[in-house]
């Protein structure tokens, strides 16, 4: 079941869909991603006008932590996202920007229905 698609959540509504910890030789890396529903929003972009999207941002985040406990050598990466999806047709817009994939924006050109 994908949270992106159920129209029905509360805004403000908060949820981690993935985290895990994979340990490694030299110390762990523990990967969340964390997403917040802000409510249902019109948007404007090149595959034409969606007045019916849900809009969610998400954090990613990895950080490596080292074995002997060094804080100094703790990495975090980070990506910001904001998202919006259009009932019935799925994501019409995303805006990415982070230390991870760096900073870009997707967007619907042209869809199909079919019955």
């Amino acid at each position: 079941e994908e949270p992106m698609l159920d129209f029905s959540t509360s805004p403000g509504e908060s949820w981690q869909i993935i985290s895990f910890t994979q340990p490694e030789s030299n110390g762990e890396t523990t990967y969340s991603l964390t997403t917040t529903y802000h409510g249902i929003e019109t948007i404007i972009i090149i595959g034409g006008t969606f007045s019916d999207c849900a809009h969610y941002s998400s954090l990613e985040k990895v950080v490596f932590t080292p074995k002997d406990g060094n804080s100094e050598m703790i990495n975090t990466l980070e990506m910001n996202y904001e998202m919006w999806y259009a009932n019935g047709i799925g994501l019409a817009k995303l805006k990415a920007d982070g230390d991870i994939f760096g900073e870009y924006i997707i967007e619907l050109l042209v869809y199909t229905l079919t019955d």
